[in-house]
């Protein structure tokens, strides 16, 4: 396991920001995806669950719903603020949530405790991805599953294609990105 500390000062936001994410991002842009992120990995009854860079919990709590009072979810992630917007966050019942502060290359867990490994879009902005992925393999036990969610290439994503185009429309092609 690495000893490096957190990179968490360039993320490092103040809690109304967080407040601001839950209530925008994750309604808007996250939270339709969220579900079938979880039931990809398909959880069952019982499972541990680790969901790396968690921001305000959703993956978290859906995968304590699906995974019951016997199953274990741990969310994790660099940001204090994220993780007090999440355990504010009314919970929804199934297992109970260990919310945790950790670096995704470094993370705090024996090897092979998880079941399952999910990652909301997160995996893009980690500072080094190749030591998160040997982490996450580190901590999965034999036969576990991890589910990612990345965005693409603009030109894949009609979302965000739409959102670009719109920008450039009103404020220019410099402005959009573009």
């Amino acid at each position: 396991m690495a000893t490096r500390e957190p990179r968490h000062e360039i993320w490092q936001r103040d809690g109304e920001a967080a407040i601001q994410y839950q209530r925008c991002a994750v309604r808007y842009l996250l939270g339709p995806w969220a579900p079938e992120l979880v039931k990809c990995a398909s959880p069952c009854p019982g499972d541990r669950v680790l969901d790396v860079a968690c921001g305000t919990g959703l993956v978290s709590r859906l995968a304590a719903q699906t995974v019951g009072p016997r199953g274990r979810v741990t969310g994790l992630d660099i940001l204090p603020a994220m993780l007090a917007v999440a355990r504010a966050v009314p919970h929804g019942g199934g297992a109970w949530i260990d919310w945790r502060e950790g670096d995704a290359t470094t993370l705090p867990f024996p090897n092979a405790s998880f079941d399952i490994v999910f990652c909301h879009q997160g995996l893009q902005f980690f500072s080094d991805r190749r030591a998160t992925l040997c982490e996450i393999h580190r901590v999965l036990a034999l036969g576990g599953r991890v589910a990612f969610a990345v965005w693409s290439y603009i030109e894949r994503n009609p979302y965000f294609r739409t959102l670009a185009d719109a920008v450039e429309r009103h404020v220019g092609r410099r402005r959009a990105g573009k």
